[in-house]
Protein backbone atom coordinates (compact mmCIF):
# COMPACT_ATOMS: atom_id res chain seq x y z
CA UNK A 1 0.00 0.00 0.00
CA UNK A 2 1.15 3.33 -1.06
CA UNK A 3 1.68 5.61 1.90
CA UNK A 4 4.40 8.34 0.96
CA UNK A 5 3.38 11.39 1.32
CA UNK A 6 1.73 13.00 -1.68
CA UNK A 7 1.63 10.17 -3.46
CA UNK A 8 -2.05 9.19 -5.54
CA UNK A 9 -3.89 6.20 -6.03
CA UNK A 10 -2.76 6.27 -9.45
CA UNK A 11 0.72 5.91 -9.18
CA UNK A 12 0.44 3.37 -6.57
CA UNK A 13 -1.37 0.98 -8.70
CA UNK A 14 0.76 2.10 -11.87
CA UNK A 15 4.20 -0.04 -11.29
CA UNK A 16 3.16 -3.14 -9.75
CA UNK A 17 0.92 -3.79 -12.72
CA UNK A 18 3.13 -2.86 -15.57
CA UNK A 19 5.77 -4.85 -13.56
CA UNK A 20 3.17 -8.07 -13.88
CA UNK A 21 3.82 -7.40 -17.79
CA UNK A 22 7.25 -6.88 -17.84
CA UNK A 23 8.24 -10.04 -16.25
CA UNK A 24 8.78 -13.10 -18.48
CA UNK A 25 9.27 -11.52 -21.37
CA UNK A 26 8.81 -13.98 -24.49
CA UNK A 27 12.04 -15.99 -26.25
CA UNK A 28 12.24 -15.38 -29.97
CA UNK A 29 11.97 -19.01 -30.94
CA UNK A 30 13.67 -20.26 -34.04
CA UNK A 31 12.39 -23.14 -36.08
CA UNK A 32 13.37 -22.71 -39.22
CA UNK A 33 9.76 -21.52 -40.67
CA UNK A 34 8.02 -18.29 -40.05
CA UNK A 35 4.65 -20.25 -39.64
CA UNK A 36 6.22 -22.32 -36.56
CA UNK A 37 7.73 -19.11 -35.11
CA UNK A 38 4.91 -17.62 -34.48
CA UNK A 39 2.27 -20.42 -33.34
CA UNK A 40 5.23 -20.59 -31.02
CA UNK A 41 5.72 -16.88 -29.98
CA UNK A 42 1.86 -16.75 -29.34
CA UNK A 43 1.94 -20.03 -27.42
CA UNK A 44 4.23 -18.40 -24.96
CA UNK A 45 2.40 -15.69 -24.62
CA UNK A 46 -1.01 -17.36 -24.15
CA UNK A 47 0.79 -19.64 -21.61
CA UNK A 48 2.72 -17.51 -19.58
CA UNK A 49 0.46 -14.49 -19.65
CA UNK A 50 -3.20 -15.87 -20.29
CA UNK A 51 -4.55 -16.58 -16.97
CA UNK A 52 -3.44 -13.15 -15.12
CA UNK A 53 -5.01 -11.53 -18.33
CA UNK A 54 -8.30 -13.41 -17.80
CA UNK A 55 -7.91 -12.74 -13.70
CA UNK A 56 -7.78 -9.35 -14.22
CA UNK A 57 -10.60 -8.79 -16.56
CA UNK A 58 -13.34 -8.24 -14.33
CA UNK A 59 -10.74 -5.46 -12.62
CA UNK A 60 -9.50 -3.55 -15.48
CA UNK A 61 -12.12 -0.31 -15.53
CA UNK A 62 -11.17 0.45 -11.89
CA UNK A 63 -7.52 0.23 -12.84
CA UNK A 64 -8.51 2.73 -15.81
CA UNK A 65 -10.44 4.77 -13.77
CA UNK A 66 -8.17 4.93 -10.79
CA UNK A 67 -4.54 5.50 -12.69
CA UNK A 68 -6.41 7.98 -15.16
CA UNK A 69 -5.31 5.33 -18.44
CA UNK A 70 -6.49 3.93 -21.01
CA UNK A 71 -6.44 0.52 -22.68
CA UNK A 72 -3.89 1.68 -25.31
CA UNK A 73 -1.78 2.27 -22.86
CA UNK A 74 -1.42 -1.09 -21.67
CA UNK A 75 -1.73 -2.30 -24.78
CA UNK A 76 1.52 -0.36 -25.89
CA UNK A 77 3.38 -1.73 -22.71
CA UNK A 78 2.18 -5.68 -23.39
CA UNK A 79 3.31 -5.00 -27.10
CA UNK A 80 6.76 -4.13 -26.28
CA UNK A 81 8.09 -6.88 -24.46
CA UNK A 82 6.49 -9.34 -27.55
CA UNK A 83 7.96 -6.58 -30.47
CA UNK A 84 11.51 -7.35 -30.06
CA UNK A 85 11.22 -11.53 -30.35
CA UNK A 86 8.43 -10.53 -33.23
CA UNK A 87 11.13 -8.76 -34.96
CA UNK A 88 13.60 -11.72 -34.12
CA UNK A 89 11.39 -14.13 -35.87
CA UNK A 90 10.45 -11.88 -38.97
CA UNK A 91 14.51 -11.32 -39.47
CA UNK A 92 14.99 -15.14 -39.17
CA UNK A 93 12.24 -15.72 -41.45
CA UNK A 94 13.77 -13.01 -43.74
CA UNK A 95 17.44 -14.67 -43.68
CA UNK A 96 15.93 -17.88 -44.45
CA UNK A 97 13.89 -16.57 -47.52
CA UNK A 98 10.20 -16.95 -46.50
CA UNK A 99 9.54 -13.60 -46.73
CA UNK A 100 11.18 -10.41 -48.45
CA UNK A 101 12.95 -7.50 -46.48
CA UNK A 102 10.23 -5.00 -47.36
CA UNK A 103 8.64 -3.26 -44.14
CA UNK A 104 5.54 -4.62 -42.82
CA UNK A 105 3.05 -1.83 -41.82
CA UNK A 106 2.82 -1.80 -38.18
CA UNK A 107 -0.80 -2.81 -38.13
CA UNK A 108 0.11 -6.03 -40.17
CA UNK A 109 3.17 -6.91 -38.24
CA UNK A 110 1.14 -6.75 -35.14
CA UNK A 111 -1.44 -8.21 -35.97
CA UNK A 112 -0.78 -11.74 -34.13
CA UNK A 113 -0.45 -9.91 -31.23
CA UNK A 114 -4.07 -8.12 -31.40
CA UNK A 115 -5.68 -11.34 -32.16
CA UNK A 116 -4.56 -13.10 -29.70
CA UNK A 117 -6.13 -10.47 -26.98
CA UNK A 118 -8.71 -10.39 -28.78
CA UNK A 119 -9.49 -14.01 -28.20
CA UNK A 120 -8.42 -13.73 -24.44
CA UNK A 121 -11.20 -10.94 -24.34
CA UNK A 122 -13.76 -12.55 -26.26
CA UNK A 123 -13.46 -16.05 -24.56
CA UNK A 124 -12.33 -15.22 -21.34
CA UNK A 125 -10.00 -18.41 -21.53
CA UNK A 126 -6.40 -19.21 -22.62
CA UNK A 127 -5.97 -19.68 -26.13
CA UNK A 128 -5.43 -23.45 -26.87
CA UNK A 129 -3.13 -24.38 -29.57
CA UNK A 130 -5.87 -24.70 -32.09
CA UNK A 131 -7.36 -21.12 -31.89
CA UNK A 132 -3.66 -20.31 -32.19
CA UNK A 133 -2.66 -22.51 -35.32
CA UNK A 134 -5.61 -21.59 -36.59
CA UNK A 135 -4.98 -17.37 -36.14
CA UNK A 136 -1.73 -17.93 -37.69
CA UNK A 137 -2.58 -19.90 -40.40
CA UNK A 138 -5.94 -18.62 -41.67
CA UNK A 139 -5.42 -14.70 -40.93
CA UNK A 140 -1.79 -14.32 -40.33
CA UNK A 141 0.27 -16.00 -42.76
CA UNK A 142 -1.73 -15.13 -46.12
CA UNK A 143 -1.79 -11.53 -45.08
CA UNK A 144 2.17 -11.18 -44.75
CA UNK A 145 2.71 -13.36 -48.05
CA UNK A 146 0.07 -10.29 -49.50
CA UNK A 147 2.86 -7.98 -48.26
CA UNK A 148 5.53 -9.73 -49.11
CA UNK A 149 4.67 -11.02 -52.55
CA UNK A 150 1.83 -9.99 -53.90
CA UNK A 151 2.51 -6.02 -53.17
CA UNK A 152 5.77 -6.61 -54.79
CA UNK A 153 4.31 -7.29 -57.92
CA UNK A 154 2.88 -3.91 -58.24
Amino acid sequence: MCIAAGTTKSNCLKPPFYTIFSENKPVAPNTSSLRDDLISLLTQISESKGHLMLAMTSQMLDFFNATETKPEDLREKIAINGQEVLETILLNAVKRGEISNRSLPNRVKFLPFDLLRSEFAMTLQPVNSDQITELVDVVVMPLFHYYHVMRSEY
